[in-house]
């Protein structure tokens, strides 16, 4: 598998999967019963979820192996004075 995409064309990707996962947060809270805390996203690349979840009240954790991916999402989240915490690594290790 080529896994340059992430990389070469972080900006892309990122763009491409930008859409609103508002709703998709509170229905993971619901059904995992999790209502406040800490979550964790393995392969978070531009970590879109994990900004909704920041927004919601949640503390944050990415992992991801792509550094341009990992670098948008801490853009991202400074812009929007958010905080998280970021993990460049390989999930299959």
């Amino acid at each position: 598998m080529d896994l340059d995409i992430y990389g070469s064309e972080a900006s892309y990707y990122a763009a491409a999967f930008d859409g609103p996962v508002d709703h998709q947060v509170e229905r993971i809270a619901y059904i995992s019963g999790v209502m406040d805390g800490r979550v964790l996203e393995t392969m978070c690349g531009s970590a879109r979820l994990l900004k909704a979840f920041a927004v919601a009240g949640f503390e944050t954790v990415g992992v991801d192996l792509s550094a341009p991916l990992l670098n948008i999402a801490r853009r991202d989240f400074a812009a929007m004075g958010l905080s998280g915490h970021w993990l460049q690594a390989d999930v299959r290790d």
